[in-house]
């Protein structure tokens, strides 16, 4: 544990209230960053799916005084 330093999130967001055509996406991908090998699986979505807003939120929570932490 003490390698870890930063945890990165990633949410997928959704409104409640669909609209009349669709204005959702075909399909979205999580951690585009990352090298493909650990990216996690495309997120498709059908067509009652995409009658909703969706939104990606991604962020990096560094990890401050962690090789300040005692050993065991």
């Amino acid at each position: 544990l003490r390698t870890i330093v930063a945890l990165r999130v990633s949410l997928l967001l959704r409104s409640s209230v669909p609209e009349r055509a669709p204005v959702g996406p075909q399909s979205l991908q999580m951690f585009a960053a990352l090298p493909a090998a650990v990216r996690p699986p495309v997120r498709s979505f059908t067509s009652d799916e995409r009658l909703l807003r969706w939104r990606l939120a991604e962020f990096t929570v560094p990890l401050r005084n962690v090789m300040l932490a005692p050993t065991p």
